[in-house]
């Protein structure tokens, strides 16, 4: 075989950077002549009304680029994020900077009661007393509510007393500091000088599993041959894992796929998802710790077929949402945005259930798709019968 000389070479890799080079300048011009609606289309993510002063609420935007009937593609379902923690949350309430607590035959201010409230009482998992003991003769006895807690020694220091959570009750608790006695002895005050004095709670938080659903059609099931489930996970506490790692669990349709011990890292990873698995209607998919605080994100379930496939996004339509679109006070619209050309772009467009059709020589096209629409994932499939370039792809509510 005959060997490419050196100057061949460059001669080559020059000509492959003018080409690259042209084809960049063919995009950036080609954006830049669009009309201002169709280059806002493209380019403007953020855009949050219409020219008629309508709010608009983006649900999905993709660039889907050359569709084809000869090309395959893989079904990407998005999923919304997941916010899992079994995790402790202290509170601290100041009851007093100082105090003197004093009893002798004469008087004093003892019994002395303090008060405070708690919210979230179901939640509750630890309360304490905290105090430092600046002067102290005789002993101290803490109530709670009318109940017995603890009786401290004259003894100067930090002091804890741990409060049941038995005893609290939700609004004005009263706390109940008392002096003993000095007895026969007259000439005798006995007191207790504090200060800091303060009431700290912890708070048992727990959203340790959270589902959600996603929509595979018939035609999706019955071609599928590979399955792989996406996400970046990401730990947002390292002191809630108490023993630095914690159960993860996945469950699809009621089916373990998926079990790890995982720590607190930060990281994406993919999962391969028997096709059996998966069912021709909703999907249940489920994530499950045991404790710690993680965040899932950019959740995709990805499916490819044995057959020719067709490029398919996914939306997801809140309750709220649903029930303005199906009542008529919002609309919602697909609307692609085409190559602008004189040739004829002709696709059959899916959205869930409903198949309409689209032939047009224009470089737009909206539709409403309020009848279309289901609570929760919602599924748009393009099957061409044409090849042509698809610039941009929105599902958008108009309010």
């Amino acid at each position: 075989m005959k060997k490419a000389k050196k100057g061949e070479y460059n001669l080559a890799g020059k000509q492959i950077g003018v080409l690259v080079l042209a084809i960049a300048l063919f995009i950036a011009l080609f954006v830049l002549f669009l009309p201002p609606e169709d280059r806002e289309f493209l380019l403007d993510q953020n855009r949050t009304t219409t020219s008629s002063g309508r709010e608009v609420i983006e649900l999905l935007s993709e660039t889907p680029g050359l569709i084809s009937p000869l090309k395959e593609f893989a079904t990407k379902h998005e999923v919304p994020d997941i916010n899992l923690f079994v995790k402790t949350e202290p509170l601290s309430l100041n009851l007093a900077n100082k105090l003197e607590v004093t009893k002798s035959l004469l008087g004093g201010s003892s019994p002395l009661v303090l008060s405070f409230d708690v919210q979230d009482l179901s939640n509750i998992n630890k309360a304490s007393l905290f105090f430092a003991v600046e002067e102290a003769k005789g002993k101290l006895s803490v109530k709670l509510n009318g109940k017995d807690v603890e009786t401290i020694e004259g003894e100067k220091g930090i002091a804890i007393v741990e409060l049941p959570s038995s005893y609290l009750e939700g609004e004005d608790n009263r706390l109940e500091l008392k002096v003993s006695n000095p007895g026969v002895l007259l000439w005798r005050k006995n007191s207790f000088l504090l200060s800091d004095v303060n009431v700290k709670l912890e708070f048992k938080r727990i959203n340790a599993q959270e589902t959600r659903d996603l929509v595979i059609t018939q035609s999706e099931k019955d071609s599928l041959e590979i399955v792989k489930l996406k996400y970046f996970l990401v730990c947002n506490s390292r002191e809630q894992l108490t023993k630095g790692t914690t159960p993860f669990v996945i469950y699809l349709n009621d089916e373990r796929v998926f079990s790890t011990q995982t720590s607190c890292i930060s990281t994406s990873r993919q999962h391969d998802i028997n096709p059996s698995d998966i069912r021709a209607g909703n999907n249940e998919l489920i994530f499950s710790i045991e404790e710690g605080d993680f965040s899932f994100n950019q959740i995709v379930l990805e499916t490819k077929g044995d057959e020719r496939t067709r490029p398919s996004f996914t939306f997801f339509l809140s309750e709220e949402d649903y029930e303005r679109i199906k009542s008529g006070k919002d609309d919602i619209k697909l609307r692609l945005l085409l190559e602008d050309n004189k040739r004829t772009k002709t696709a059959n467009i899916l959205v869930n259930r409903d198949e309409f059709l689209m032939k047009t020589e224009s470089n737009t096209y909206s539709k409403s798709i309020r009848s279309s629409v289901e609570r929760g994932t919602n599924i748009v499939r393009l099957s061409p019968s044409t090849e042509f370039n698809v610039l941009g792809l929105k599902v958008f509510i108009e309010r």
